[in-house]
């Protein structure tokens, strides 16, 4: 269980102004006890994140610090220490037994990007930026267990909020379109938006392509009251889109929309292109649309990849409690690979990892060979002297008003140099123009 308290701490944070993300840290994997979940805390107001192994997960704040422990054995009780510098965070081992790692590269000290993987010990943290919204500075295991066994969920701000607006959606009476890449979990959106319904009919599947006229007026009866849902509209034939549109009419309100199937619509297609393409009818589309749900792919959702790993791995009903471990090459892999079939490959792996493991252990050897999302260059450490150029660099930003040429000139240097620096130390010459 995790515990979670603030001292001191406004929960508001102050922002500086024209800020549009936060930084988050989020507890992804831990390797001895993949179950436990990922917990995220946001970075908003604090000055200063320690990382270190405690007796049980938990997060502290106080001022504008906030320490985070971990009951991983191989983490050191004060093993990393992030720090706020000219708002970029730098990330410094603590003379640790095991050393801290940054996307594979074991650093003494080192500026975080967004997407950034940091090891210290079995624990996986990933270092990210997300859209500022109304959520908690911490979560904790209780949530993140609440999280699992409620359904669809995500540490994305983003989808968070779509997600959100798609609960209040399913409940109602209108047609949903569904859309997302294949593998990233329309099947489970769709089951969800019917259980949420209230209808006391069955939720029937078909799929468009093929359909033949009998088989949509039968599927449109069986569903009666109740849901059904057709996989990839964008295949239905131009007949049948005639035939659908029709009933939608005839039962779109009063009694008829009561008695008859609630309509949702999967694709992996992008509908509105295939309606500008002529494939799909506008009038149709119009009316099946009334709330579109977009899936992201698994790529893009790096922050929930510890939910997801502990939600599968979770005992299923009737089955007796299970201690899983990865070795940390295993959790790399998985954490790093670029998972192009989404979540169903995520299922199919873990699967096989879970039949072959020994004595619940799971290591690369049972891990089918994955691929990387993306290669990141070891991050060059962090120095006093990039402290100091970096510091230079802020202050003659703000005395020339931004003019990159003029701090070049106040530095004796090629304008090439400094736009280097720039990029370097994440800063942008735009935000000190007056």
């Amino acid at each position: 269980m995790t515990h979670t308290r603030t001292i001191d701490a406004d929960p508001s944070g102050p922002r500086q102004q024209g800020t549009q993300s936060d930084a988050v840290l989020i507890v992804l994997l831990e390797c001895g006890r993949p179950t436990a979940g990922s917990t995220r805390h946001r970075l908003t107001a604090l000055q200063q994140v320690t990382l270190g192994r405690g007796p049980e997960r938990s997060a502290v704040r106080q001022g504008t610090t906030l320490e985070l422990l971990v009951p991983d054995a191989a983490m050191s009780s004060s093993h990393a220490r992030l720090s706020l510098s000219h708002g970029r965070w730098i990330i410094e081992d603590q003379g640790s037994k095991n050393g801290s790692t940054v996307n594979g590269a074991k650093l003494r000290r080192a500026l975080l990007h967004p997407g950034d993987l940091v090891e210290a010990g079995t624990t996986l943290f990933l270092f990210d930026t997300q859209p500022v919204g109304p959520f908690a500075l911490d979560t904790t295991e209780d949530d993140a267990a609440a999280l699992l066994d409620g359904g669809p969920t995500t540490f994305s701000s983003t989808f968070a909020t779509h997600l959100s607006l798609f609960g209040h959606a399913a409940k109602q009476p209108f047609p949903m379109v569904l859309q997302g890449p294949s593998g990233a979990g329309l099947q489970t959106l769709a089951r969800l938006a019917h259980q949420r319904s209230g209808r006391t009919g069955p939720l029937v599947s078909l799929s468009c392509m093929s359909l033949t006229a009998q088989q949509l007026a039968q599927g449109l009866e069986d569903a009666a009251r109740g849901t059904l849902l057709l996989g990839e509209l964008s295949e239905l034939a131009p007949a049948l889109q005639l035939a659908l549109l029709e009933h939608l009419r005839a039962h779109e309100s009063g009694r008829e929309a009561a008695r008859s199937a609630r309509i949702l619509a999967t694709s992996h297609q992008d509908l509105e292109a295939k309606v500008a393409e002529h494939v799909l009818r506008e009038d149709l589309f119009a009316r099946l649309s009334g709330f579109t749900a977009r899936v992201p792919p698994l790529a893009s959702r790096r922050c929930d990849l510890g939910l997801l790993i502990a939600a599968l791995l979770r005992p299923r009903k009737g089955e007796g409690p299970r201690q899983w471990r990865f070795t940390l090459p295993a959790a790399r892999a998985l954490v790093e690979h670029a998972w192009p079939r989404n979540l169903r490959e995520l299922v199919q792996v873990l699967s096989l990892a879970q039949v072959a493991a020994v004595d619940g252990l799971i290591d690369v050897a049972q891990v089918p060979q994955l691929t990387p999302q993306r290669v990141a260059a070891p991050r060059p450490e962090a120095s006093a002297d990039d402290d100091a150029r970096r510091d230079e660099l802020t202050r003659l930003l703000q005395a020339h008003g931004g003019n990159v040429s003029e701090v070049a000139r106040a530095m004796g240097k090629a304008r090439t140099q400094v736009q280097r620096w720039l990029k370097r130390y994440g800063l942008q010459s735009e935000q000190f123009k007056r």
